[in-house]
């Protein structure tokens, strides 16, 4: 009912507005196609592949979506498209971040005795669940950041998460409350971002945490499978990325469904020794 009233919403403010132009940066989805012809704007710009043909005679104006090339370098043609000087992204993006987000972080640090930290994401979302990696390896990876590290490491997700990160992770939760906590959901998106600014660095599958930190300029460590870094990781020094590319993969750029059926032999395949072994090069670095 929320996402009817608020597309519903959407669409009429959109009408009023009399736009000229549509950018539709979803390739993925066929949701973002619907809103974008109700909104009666005269150009519409939208990416295409294969499974994306539909909107042929849809939208105006289509753009290649290759997935051999990274990704700011794909959105950037919508900019030579519109005759528009790319710029280059040279610093973190400038979120707005208000102090009542600060403070709220800043309190939990002192509540917590948070000074050094690692931000943990095991999560994905559910339209591609096989980029998560093995909970026994992230288990085996958080071990030996209480042991051989100083930092506290926080398990981050979703709210709808946080009951899964709980019990994934109970155990570690229980025998070391002090440095290890269960954070999923209790920040905001500017909180969050804020957090991040202050991490050490943050590990993390292919998903949306992770694409926040490489905007932020946290150093990462990323694990790839179903999607390839290739395309969707931010290259830096400070980001290591762990990818092992078996046959069917990435299958999420050439796929409708993952053909491993759940079976991610892709994640499977990268150990928690490559991760610490990263982790020895960021503390290093």
């Amino acid at each position: 009912m929320k996402l009817a009233l608020s597309t519903a919403d959407t669409i009429v403010k959109l009408m009023l507005r009399n736009a000229d132009t549509f950018i539709n940066l979803e390739v993925y989805s066929y949701f973002t196609t619907f809103i974008s012809i109700l909104s009666l704007s005269r150009n519409r710009y939208s990416y295409y592949r294969k499974s994306a043909a539909f909107r042929n005679g849809i939208d105006t104006h289509h753009i290649y979506f290759n997935t051999k090339r990274p990704l700011q370098e794909v959105y950037a043609q919508v900019m030579l498209l519109l005759q528009v000087e790319a710029i280059e992204q040279t610093s973190k993006f400038p979120f707005l971040i208000a102090d009542e987000d600060k403070q709220k972080v800043n309190e939990f640090f002192r509540n917590n005795n948070v000074e050094r930290f690692v931000i943990i994401n095991s999560n994905a979302s559910d339209l591609m669940p096989e980029r998560k990696w093995l909970v026994e390896n992230w288990l085996t990876t958080i071990e030996y950041l209480l042991k051989e590290t100083p930092f506290t490491v926080l398990l981050s997700g979703s709210s709808a998460e946080k009951a899964g990160v709980e019990e994934q992770f109970s155990e570690v939760l229980y025998k070391h409350a002090d440095r290890v906590k269960n954070v999923a959901g209790d920040f905001g998106l500017a909180a969050y971002t804020f957090l991040l600014r202050h991490a050490e660095f943050m590990i993390s599958n292919d998903s949306g945490p992770l694409h926040l930190a490489f905007s932020q300029k946290t150093k990462c460590i990323s694990l790839w499978g179903p999607t390839d870094p290739a395309h969707l990781a931010l290259k830096s020094k400070n980001n290591y990325e762990l990818y092992k590319e078996v046959y069917c993969s990435p299958c999420l750029h050439h796929a409708d469904k993952p053909p491993c059926k759940g079976n991610n032999i892709c994640m499977k395949n990268i150990t928690s020794a490559e991760v610490i072994e990263k982790i020895q090069l960021l503390q290093n670095s």
